[in-house]
C-alpha cells in the first residue's frame, strides 16, 4: 500500500490524529539532530496531549538510560516524563527482570555496552558482570583461553543466565569469547536491537548487533 501524505490536508490530518489514542516518537533524527530540536516538534506534542491522546517517546540507543533520555529531552526544551520514555536498555532489563523465568542460580547477566545497560538493570535489582568494567576492557591473554577451556569460574561466571548485547565502545575479543562460551553453556542470548551500522558525522560504523545476526 502507497504511503499517504497527510501535509497541507487539515481534515487528513484530524482523521488520522483521531484514529489513535496513542502516539509512539523516535526521539534522534526525528524529534531532534545533536542539540537542536526540529521545528514543529514542541508543538505537536503539546498538540497531542491537549487532545488527550498519549505520548511515548522511543529509542534503540541502549547506551542511555531513561534517566539520561529524561536530562537530554528536559536540556532541549521538550517536555516529557520519565514514565514516557522507553529505551531499548529498559525494555532488555524489565524482560529479563519480569518476563524470563530464569533459574535461581542463573539469574547473573553478562553484559555488553555501555551505562545505560548498567543503569536499567541496576534499577530492575538485576546482577550483572561485563559492561563497562575495567577488567572486561583489556586484550584477551594465553592465560584467559587456558582459564575458559578449563571452565575457570574466576573467569566464566557459574551464575550467569543471560548474554545481553548493546552498543559497546570498547568491545573486544575478550568480551566476545566470554559471551560465545556462556551461550554454548546454555545462556540465553539477547539484543538490545539488531541494527548493524551507527550512522555518525555524515558516515556508518559497524556495531556489535552484528553478533545477533545469523
Amino acid at each position: 500500500m502507497a504511503p499517504k501524505y497527510l501535509t497541507g490536508d487539515s481534515q487528513a490530518i484530524k482523521d488520522f490524529i483521531d484514529k489513535f489514542d496513542v502516539f509512539l516518537f523516535d526521539c534522534d533524527g526525528v524529534l531532534w539532530s545533536g542539540d537542536i530540536v526540529f521545528k514543529g516538534t514542541v508543538e505537536t506534542l503539546e498538540m497531542l496531549r491537549s487532545k488527550g491522546k498519549q505520548v511515548v517517546f522511543v529509542t534503540n540507543n541502549s547506551t542511555k538510560s531513561r534517566l539520561d533520555y529524561k536530562k537530554k529531552l528536559d536540556k532541549l526544551g521538550v517536555p516529557a516524563t520519565h514514565e514516557e520514555i522507553f529505551s531499548s536498555s529498559y525494555s532488555a532489563a524489565v524482560y529479563i527482570s519480569r518476563i524470563l523465568n530464569l533459574p535461581p542460580n542463573k539469574r547473573k547477566v553478562f553484559a555488553i555496552g555501555e551505562t545505560g545497560i548498567e543503569q536499567e538493570l541496576q534499577a530492575e535489582n538485576i546482577q550483572y558482570i561485563g559492561a563497562t568494567d575495567p577488567a572486561y576492557r583489556r586484550d584477551i591473554t594465553p592465560e584467559d583461553y587456558s582459564k575458559i577451556a578449563a571452565g575457570d569460574s574466576s573467569l566464566l561466571d557459574p551464575e550467569v543466565g543471560v548474554v545481553l548485547v548493546g552498543l559497546d565502545f570498547h568491545i573486544n575479543y575478550l568480551k566476545i569469547s566470554l559471551a560465545y562460551h556462556y551461550i554454548r553453556r546454555g545462556a540465553i542470548f539477547l539484543a538490545t536491537n539488531i541494527d548493524s551500522t551507527l550512522p555518525n558525522a555524515g558516515s556508518c560504523s559497524l556495531v556489535q548487533a552484528q553478533l545477533a545476526l545469523p
